[in-house]
C-alpha cells in the first residue's frame, strides 16, 4: 500500500546507479531502482526510511529476483 510518495524518485535514482556503476546492466539496475522506490513509498516519512542493501535484495527475492 502506498502511503507517502516523497523520495520514490531519489530511491529509484540511487538504487539504479549502484547498479549501473556495479556494471549490472540496464534491467537489473532498474529492477534495483524499482525496488528501493517501491520500498520507500510504502512508509511513512523519506529519508528517515531508505532501505539497506540487504532490505532491497531480500524485497527483491521475494518478487522474483534480479
Amino acid at each position: 500500500e502506498i502511503y507517502n510518495i516523497l523520495g520514490a524518485g531519489d530511491a529509484f535514482g540511487a538504487g539504479f546507479l549502484y547498479g549501473h556503476v556495479r556494471g549490472w546492466g540496464w534491467y537489473k539496475s532498474a529492477r534495483l531502482g524499482n525496488a528501493c522506490g517501491a520500498i520507500v513509498v510504502t512508509q511513512h516519512g523519506c529519508a528517515n526510511f531508505t532501505p539497506t542493501y540487504d532490505e532491497v535484495m531480500a524485497f527483491i527475492d521475494s518478487k522474483g529476483g534480479l
